[in-house]
């Protein structure tokens, strides 16, 4: 090993190089002696001028992130979060830019005899990611032929008709692609079926979870097998408290959960140096779902013996874990630097963790990435298209006479399908019903959809191509404006009038909706054009537009074969280029392109100012749409918080909580005078997920201010309901004789 210590960025004034300059230094110009890279300062290499993204590349070995924590040991210990807000932003998120593989804790802050903070060192866990650097290591010098990879497929619940049932992947042929590409790179695999339905019937002729296909032959003649003997011998090796848990919870090892012939039995195949197989069951019981993410159950022997058995008895060198979203990374444990006894580090251990993962779906992605170490390769959304109608009638303008005998029909659909409420559909004027109707249906034809399934490494061609780029350019993307709203703009309309006014008619008899149609099929016919034609003219407004569509997003597009690329340069130990997670048709292109290996975001910056305007929008209209319905304010609102969400959109949920409180960040909280909120302050009940919690602990903590900010106002309860709910609970409490200043605490 080369213990490197040095600054991170450069300070000229004092003659003080940064990291590169220094590596160039001691190793010589780009020379890297060195297979792995273990890191153990905060924040990002990138953000403090350490090393570019382009030298990182250069430099071409994974980077593990050990953790300096400001927690004694104890304290770490005893946490269920693991780290506090702080290291999460400092050790994780924030090196997470840089691409890393996430280690663990190393250090943890205590205070020495005179009062000054030191870092002691957490021994076993430096043990524990020194080891993990051992075998990214390898993954360099093992010869191709001789490496052992084991492909593990999604399978909830645990039923053969599930298994590779990864959210928007067609996960049989993109692991038959995948055994392709791996053959032709010279790795020892017997077979490659020729379709991916013959891949899925080798699978479901084998071991797999499914007990209703159980059978005495199929039992029998299982490959993966771990006596009884041997896994007690492991389970010994277990921390005391995990062991204890286990037993409590699936008695004595191994339990009974595929137990057959004093042997556990292991799902899945070989295939030359390949195990192909699937993920093993959370757990069984009435509620498979509630078992999935229960924070508290420990995963049955099976589980652990499973991956015990792939770590040391197949004694594979990397594991590739297929698809968004498997069980391993939700295990019980601490949600970020795990300890010894956390049931994601038992799993995965030191073994290399690839994981291609929808790139959309980033809170969970982030999950798999800081509890089950995993080198994420983020593959591209589905095919995307509009949703459409199967029917858009024009009844109203070609049968006149017959309006009225429909009238009932339509009324009593248009409630039974919930395009208006129940309550209000039954007395409303048919041309206000019609109204509302249409401004639904409009909303719903044009709602983008998925289009099928992503195959990794195949990007988008044809019609599909041209879909993909509408439901890009559909929204504005950074400094280019939308689609949408520049032809709307070249035919004479305010898109965002229009759009809101769906159900309306204009001075010349004719409905937004269909005006809203016109526009819609404008689009597609310019992408069209674009796509298709080398030498296209358009108007000088649409230019920027269809620039960008031939510069920008179909190359990138075109570089979707870099997911697959990628999982090969994990399989043998080099660096996969991180960028960021996210949806390219919600306005975040930077996502393309994929195959890279995603990160979150700052949390810190949450909402950005275009979320929290957005955020704006959605509280107005929640507002609006109740007082339509109660012709008063709502006191309370309760707002549910998803971690992915609120990454998708870069917080736009948030800022509508802030906005709802009468608050707004910038970027500290600032409370918005009565006399400009032009109305009272609402009192907001967040609901929050624990991956939000874990994922954006400095984003919470603000929502919580705002709420103590505006309860501690000089505002009569009229103008604000968190101060009048305040002392309407108070007032409770106290009469049930609580002391009046708990009762206020």
């Amino acid at each position: 090993p080369i213990i490197f210590y040095g600054q991170y960025g450069s300070n000229p004034r004092v003659g003080i190089p940064n990291m590169k300059l220094s590596m160039n230094h001691l190793f010589g110009k780009d020379v890297f002696p060195f297979d792995v890279l273990i890191n153990t300062c905060k924040f990002s290499y990138q953000s403090l001028g350490a090393q570019t993204l382009e030298e990182l590349k250069l430099q071409d070995v994974p980077i593990i992130q050990g953790y300096t924590i400001y927690m004694d040991e104890k304290t770490w210990a005893a946490d269920p979060q693991g780290v506090t807000p702080l290291d999460v932003n400092l050790s994780i998120s924030q090196p997470e830019l840089d691409g890393v593989i996430q280690g663990g804790v190393v250090a943890c802050q205590t205070f020495d005899e005179r009062g000054h903070y030191v870092y002691l060192p957490v021994k076993e866990r430096i043990a524990a990611i020194v080891e993990r650097a051992i075998k990214w290591s390898k993954l360099r010098h093992i010869p191709v032929s001789e490496r052992k990879v084991a492909i593990i497929l999604h399978n909830y619940p645990p039923k053969n008709s599930n298994i590779g049932s990864a959210a928007g992947l067609d996960t049989p042929e993109s692991v038959r692609r995948l055994l392709q590409v791996m053959q032709d790179e010279g790795y020892t695999v017997d077979t490659v079926p020729e379709t991916s339905a013959e891949l899925m019937d080798i699978v479901t002729s084998h071991m797999t979870n499914d007990r209703s296909m159980l059978t005495d032959e199929l039992l029998a003649s299982a490959e993966g097998r771990l006596s009884s003997a041997d896994y007690k011998a492991y389970f010994e090796t277990l921390p005391a408290d995990t062991q204890k848990s286990m037993i409590e919870s699936w008695g004595a090892a191994p339990g009974d959960v595929f137990v057959y012939d004093d042997e556990v039995i292991i799902p899945g195949f070989s295939n030359g140096n390949l195990w192909i197989t699937v993920q093993p069951p959370r757990g069984f019981g009435e509620n498979v779902s509630a078992i999935y993410h229960d924070p508290c159950l420990p995963p049955p022997h099976q589980y652990l013996a499973f991956y015990h058995w792939v770590r040391n008895v197949f004694e594979a060198d990397a594991v590739i874990h297929v698809g968004t979203h498997g069980s391993l990374e939700w295990l019980p444990g601490k949600g970020a630097g795990l300890s010894a006894s956390c049931y994601p580090e038992i799993g995965i251990s030191s073994l290399p963790n690839i994981y291609p993962y929808w790139t959309t779906i980033i809170g969970e992605g982030i999950q798999a990435k800081r509890r089950s170490s995993a080198c994420l390769v983020g593959h591209l959304s589905p095919p995307m298209t509009t949703a459409g109608l199967y029917e858009h009638s024009h009844f109203e303008q070609e049968h006149p006479e017959s309006v009225s005998d429909i009238e009932n029909v339509i009324r009593e659909k248009a409630m039974a399908c919930h395009l208006i409420d129940e309550e209000q559909g039954a007395t409303m004027e048919m041309d206000d019903l019609i109204t509302a109707v249409h401004e639904k249906l409009s909303d719903l034809k044009h709602m983008q959809m998925r289009n099928g399934l992503h195959i990794l490494g195949q990007g988008p061609e044809g019609v599909e191509l041209e879909e993909f780029i509408t439901a890009i350019v559909r929204t504005p993307q950074g400094d280019i404006a939308s689609g949408l709203e520049i032809l709307a703009e070249e035919l004479g309309y305010d898109w965002s009038y229009v759009e809101q006014h769906a159900g309306d008619v204009n001075d010349e008899g004719i409905r937004y909706s269909h005006i809203i149609d016109q526009i819609w099929n404008e689009l597609r016919a310019f992408v069209r054009y674009v796509v298709n034609t080398p030498d296209y003219t358009v108007p000088e407004r649409l230019a920027p537009l269809a620039a960008v569509i031939v510069r920008e997003y179909i190359p990138k597009l075109g570089q979707t074969k870099n997911e697959i690329t990628s999982i090969s340069q994990g399989l043998q130990g080099q660096y996969v280029e991180p960028g960021p997670g996210g949806a390219p048709s919600s306005g975040q292109v930077n996502v393309l392109p994929t195959g890279r290996n995603f990160y979150g975001l700052d949390e810190r910056a949450l909402p950005t100012k275009i979320a929290y305007q957005l955020g704006i929008d959605l509280a107005d209209q929640v507002i609006a749409d109740y007082i339509l319905n109660e012709q008063r304010y709502p006191e309370t609102v309760g707002i549910i918080l998803w971690a992915s969400s609120n990454s998708r959109s870069h917080g736009q949920c948030l800022g509508e909580f802030l906005y709802m409180l009468g608050v707004r960040p910038k970027w500290q909280l600032e409370v918005i005078p009565l006399e400009e909120l032009q109305r009272p302050r609402i009192d907001v009940m967040g609901r929050i997920s624990g991956l939000i919690r874990d994922m954006m602990p400095t984003a919470i903590s603000w929502l919580d201010k705002a709420v103590e900010m505006v309860s501690e106002l000089d505002e009569s309860p009229d103008d604000n309901y968190v101060k009048k709910h305040i002392h309407d609970d108070v007032d409770w409490l106290v009469e049930q004789g609580e002391d009046p200043l708990l009762a206020t605490k």
